[in-house]
């Protein structure tokens, strides 16, 4: 401090402008710098008084494991969300039809998007993701250790590949009770600009929840079916690969963090159709639902002078995920199907990686509190 008052001081005339307030504003940053010292005191003092005291007492209520792991999961699967929610909300936009001729990829969509509308508007529809990240991952988790156990005890003590393929896959299928009106809800609010009562009316109410449930399930089996084998292959070959001779996992947050987004990037490739096909049913910008509900007349939905539907154009009114995907194929090209799909696989990184760091974090957080 005694250095800057004095060059401060020393160099100040009014020619180059410096004040007696700005020489003492500079000073005042050690004065900060100072009290927050004070207070990094008090919090090692604290935490070191917490460690000596935390093997003596007994926790006067204990919160059950079930609700202690669905707690932590669902804030650590928010955060997740939260960081590669914007990857999702881009991803939403190419699938669409209107995003389709808008665009020419992701990087322009959110450059666009932005300008337009924002920063803030790649979080449209986020709260609806976060509301249904803890029980999705609850369900999901839960039925493949569930099943994967079953089997491995079945079995003598081992786990087939098939086993590992049948877990993952009713993971999948469990979860789509949660993550279709999830889905539904968030890709409304993407590609519409209601708020989430327009679009509950809209939709119809409850009943209009599972708009696209097949198309849901089809994505979630084909990605849980691949995510979790590769995961525990990749949890198991990658430590010794990168650490060495004898390592396991666990020994690294980093390893795990790569396990995750190796065992997520191809299962959100090879899921990128179903996902696509869940979209087009469920979006609901205005050309969408003009579509749907067979109300289009020649000359609507025209952007940069390319109409996008002439008038008998009625395949997005088809909810049978296998019959939609063959129609949009014919018309539009099987590469259409893959539309989303970087985005897809650049989420899947931050998404879990983010969620497995802030896990390890909360539940070390969480056990020295308590």
């Amino acid at each position: 401090k005694s250095l800057i008052m004095q060059t401060c001081f020393a160099t100040f005339d009014k020619e180059n402008g410096h004040t007696g307030s700005q020489c003492l504003s500079r000073s005042s940053i050690f004065l900060y710098l100072k009290l927050f010292s004070w207070v990094l005191i008090l919090i090692h003092g604290g935490a070191n008084a917490k460690l000596l005291s935390i093997q003596r007492r007994a926790p006067a209520f204990a919160i059950p494991t079930p609700v202690v792991d669905f707690g932590l999961g669902a804030v650590a699967g928010a955060t997740g969300a939260v960081v590669s929610y914007p990857f999702d909300f881009v991803k939403s936009q190419l699938q669409t039809e209107i995003g389709r001729a808008k665009y020419k990829n992701g990087i322009e969509a959110a450059i666009d998007i932005v300008s337009t509308d924002g920063p803030l508007s790649l979080y449209r529809g986020i709260g609806v993701q976060i509301a249904g990240v803890a029980p999705e991952k609850a369900i999901k988790l839960s039925v493949n250790d569930i099943v994967r156990n079953g089997i491995r005890s079945a079995s003598g003590g081992g786990l087939p590949l098939w086993g590992e393929l049948l877990a993952g896959a009713m993971a999948g299928f469990c979860q789509v009770i949660v993550t279709n009106p999830t889905e539904v809800m968030k890709v409304g609010l993407q590609t519409s600009g209601m708020t989430i009562g327009e679009l509950f009316q809209e939709i119809g109410g409850f009943s209009g929840l599972y708009k696209g449930s097949a198309a849901c399930i089809t994505r979630d089996i084909i990605f849980s079916l691949t995510l979790f084998p590769l995961y525990a292959h990749f949890r198991e070959f990658l430590p010794p690969l990168l650490l060495g001779p004898g390592a396991v996992s666990g020994d690294s947050v980093v390893v795990d963090i790569l396990a995750a987004g190796g065992a997520a990037a191809p299962a959100a490739l090879i899921a990128t159709p179903a996902d696509f096909v869940k979209t087009r049913i469920q979006s609901q910008d205005e050309c969408s639902v003009s579509v749907r509900n067979f109300a289009l007349a020649d000359g609507d939905c025209v952007i940069d002078n390319t109409t996008i539907f002439p008038a008998d154009v009625g395949y997005s009114s088809i909810e049978n995920p296998i019959v939609l995907m063959t129609e949009i194929s014919k018309r539009e090209g099987p590469a259409v199907l893959f539309s989303g799909s970087f985005e897809r696989i650049v989420r899947s990184l931050p998404q879990f990686g983010v969620t497995l760091v802030s896990y390890l974090f909360i539940l070390f957080f969480y056990r020295f509190t308590s």
